[in-house]
């Protein structure tokens, strides 16, 4: 059987048909891509984000003990649910429950998060926040429920 997979573990990437430039690459797993069970956010050292099938990973080193990743904020996958917290600037966010979308493509350590409105149905504020004020929530299925706000 397979290994267990969590954020933050280091995996080897094989026998991809497609993008075969991948195999042999190691990566970081980001998370589960929550609207495609059974595959993986994995993180390149070129900083490119991909969704691979478990199958094709292969668990190289377990997720680091916390005290190693204090000063890393926890990992986030595109999709998932967050809270922001300690905002300085936009503290009308704070408490507010978003989903993160991808990471910021020009200030590191930073993702685009949709925050929507109470009735769930449009986006009323998207921003770019510092992962270290997003909370991460433990509820994957954060596309469905977002009426309960």
């Amino acid at each position: 059987p397979a290994a267990e997979l969590s954020p933050g573990c280091t995996v080897l990437v094989q026998g991809l048909q497609q993008a075969k430039a991948l195999n042999g690459q190691v990566a970081t797993v980001q998370g589960p891509d929550p609207k495609t069970p059974g595959r993986w956010f994995v993180k390149f050292a070129s900083s490119e984000v991909k969704t691979i099938k478990r199958e094709n990973l292969v668990l190289q080193d377990a997720a680091p003990a916390a005290a190693e990743t204090a000063e890393e904020a926890t990992p986030l996958w595109p999709g998932c649910k967050v809270r922001a917290e300690g905002l300085k600037q936009a503290h009308h966010l704070n408490g507010r429950v978003g989903i993160a979308r991808q990471p910021d493509a020009v200030r590191e350590g930073r993702w685009e998060v949709e925050f929507w409105s109470a009735d769930g149905l449009t986006i009323e504020v998207k921003a770019t926040i510092k992962q270290e004020n997003l909370v991460l929530l433990a509820d994957e299925g954060a596309e469905e429920e977002a009426e309960e706000e």
